[in-house]
């Protein structure tokens, strides 16, 4: 990464944070070196860059974009390491534009739904492959569940939006005079939004596992067992 003293004369403007990298699998299951890694790419990476400049667009009056996710403000099952990051990225972006906006420096979260990106191209295989690699003993508890995750996301990739049309947002957002706070990217995030803050708890679960085609029974060795979505 460059340091401050390669930047132009003219001074930093802005900043957009967009590592974006999943570590996929059960909350059970997934290792906390996982877990901490996911955190290391889509929320501390964030708070390191923007610690680093900082100064520079304090000077400026500039900005910081943070790219999250519709999952970060709607999660579901089965990338819950990924959706944590991602909320934890919509709250500090909260606390980075209330303790900026005194020196004039603009913060905006931007929270896409699906992206036709090579993240999203390969989680159909993790996902399946995961299935595949489970304990005999969890096999009944997760293995349906993920693989019927994986069919979602191949469907998701065949209506997710280009990177090129998400970054005019981004680009809307780096340029405006006075940039929004937040930005959804694409009518599915604006409708999971809108749901989520509108709808019940109980419902939206529901609509996760019709949407999703979740199993809502397990097998196991003490026989069928209902899953109930929690309030």
């Amino acid at each position: 990464m460059s340091g401050p003293k390669s930047l132009p004369e003219a001074g930093l403007h802005a900043i957009v944070n967009n590592a974006g990298a999943q570590w996929p699998g059960p909350i059970e299951t997934l290792p906390l070196t996982d877990w901490r890694l996911q955190f290391d790419v889509i929320f501390f990476g964030p708070i390191a860059l923007t610690q680093q400049f900082l100064p520079q667009l304090r000077a400026s009056h500039g900005r910081v974009i943070n790219v999250t996710s519709i999952g970060g403000i709607m999660p579901g099952p089965m990338i819950a390491a990924y959706q944590a990051a991602k909320a934890a990225l919509e709250a500090v972006s909260d606390s980075m534009r209330i303790e900026f906006s005194p020196f004039g420096v603009h913060v905006s979260a931007i929270a896409p739904a699906s992206i036709s990106t090579p993240m999203l191209k390969r989680s159909s295989e993790q996902l399946n492959r995961i299935a595949d690699a489970l304990p005999k003993s969890l096999q009944p508890f997760y293995a349906d569940a993920l693989r019927a995750f994986a069919k979602t996301t191949v469907t998701a990739d065949r209506f997710s939006i280009s990177p090129e049309k998400a970054s005019l947002t981004i680009l809307r957002a780096v340029t405006a005079i006075r940039p929004r706070a937040h930005y959804l990217i694409g009518a599915a995030a604006n409708v999971a939004a809108f749901m989520k803050r509108n709808l019940p708890d109980r419902v939206m679960d529901a609509i996760t596992f019709r949407m999703m085609g979740l199993p809502r029974h397990v097998k196991s060795q003490q026989g069928e067992l209902e899953i109930q979505p929690q309030s």
